[in-house]
């Protein structure tokens, strides 16, 4: 992408930034973690946040915390139920302006995400990525209690609901499994 003439050596103490010169010239930063570009220090150390866990913006309404401003304000909407962004084709209202783009996506078909491995298109970047590791066999969610990996965050999540919390099993899925015991020992 860049020219090895294009590489300027980072200008910051942070190691994991390296900055680029755009050929506008204009110097960008790309996240070591991730390989995200952006366009200022300020902002790549914002984005850094989210990959070492910093989260300095609490919600004064339930206990989570964000590492942007932006999405600590986007989630007080959840709360209050504003949704000051309105689609321009039919009467859904969303609460954060990304939602509402990828809504509209749906309206237009536009599916600007290709898979490189078998250009499928998809209109979320998210989901692009998540197929592209049934292409690779990447799995890098790994559990922390027993070092399990998964394709994408809702399935580990969905598996520490599933195995790891203490809850009681409700009645119905205690008679099912006892069912299957009943099987299996006949």
């Amino acid at each position: 992408m860049y020219k090895d003439d294009e590489y300027l050596p980072p200008k910051s103490n942070n190691k994991r930034s390296r900055t680029h010169k755009s050929r506008l010239g204009k110097t960008s930063f790309s996240c070591k973690v991730c390989g995200k570009v952006l366009g200022s220090k300020w902002t790549l150390e914002k984005h850094l946040q989210i990959h070492n866990g910093q989260r300095p913006y609490p919600c004064d309404e339930c206990e989570k915390s964000f590492s942007c401003k932006n999405h600590l304000d986007a989630h007080k909407r959840t709360h209050t139920g504003e949704r000051p962004f309105p689609c321009n084709q039919c009467d859904r209202r969303f609460f954060n302006h990304q939602h509402l783009v990828l809504h509209q996506r749906q309206h237009s078909g536009e599916k600007p995400f290709v898979c490189k491995y078998c250009e499928k298109a998809f209109p979320c970047k998210d989901t692009m990525l998540k197929h592209q590791r049934a292409h690779t066999g990447e799995k890098p969610f790994p559990c922390p209690q027993c070092n399990k990996c998964f394709i994408d965050k809702s399935s580990l999540s969905k598996h520490k609901r599933k195995v790891h919390t203490k809850e009681p099993k409700s009645a119905n899925r205690l008679e099912m499994e006892s069912d299957q015991l009943l099987t299996v020992t006949v």
